[in-house]
């Protein structure tokens, strides 16, 4: 399991899933021969597919970084990931308890500008 940091280095998620996956911006188009041609442009964008719980709190932090752009940290295997949020959070609670102790479920994807 990986752990999710805002930029204060603050625990936002101790139980957090990631899946790496890369972005290419591709071509494809059929030429007169009928072969099929496929350009890259430029190098692939690394991203995390994340899912995550937190708390009520720690939920509004990661919303509040994906809507202002703020990077995260993500700490997966002993290497530190920087990375701001690319989507809107997918939200679903998990528990009833009271506000303060309940569970989130969160799904996004994060798209990682350094690595450490």
């Amino acid at each position: 399991m990986a752990k999710l940091y805002d930029s204060s280095s603050n625990l936002l998620s101790n139980t957090v899933s990631v899946i790496p996956k890369q972005n290419a911006i591709k071509i494809e188009r059929a030429t007169l021969d009928g072969q099929l041609d496929v350009q890259t442009i430029g190098t692939p964008e690394e991203i995390f597919d994340i899912l995550c719980y937190a708390l009520y709190d720690d939920m509004e932090t990661i919303i509040e970084a994906a809507a202002t752009g703020e990077l995260v940290t993500i700490v997966h295997e002993s290497t530190s990931y920087s990375c701001y949020i690319k989507s809107k959070p997918f939200i679903q609670r998990e528990n009833r308890n009271v506000k303060a102790r309940r569970y989130y479920r969160l799904q996004f994807s994060a798209s990682i500008v350094t690595t450490t």
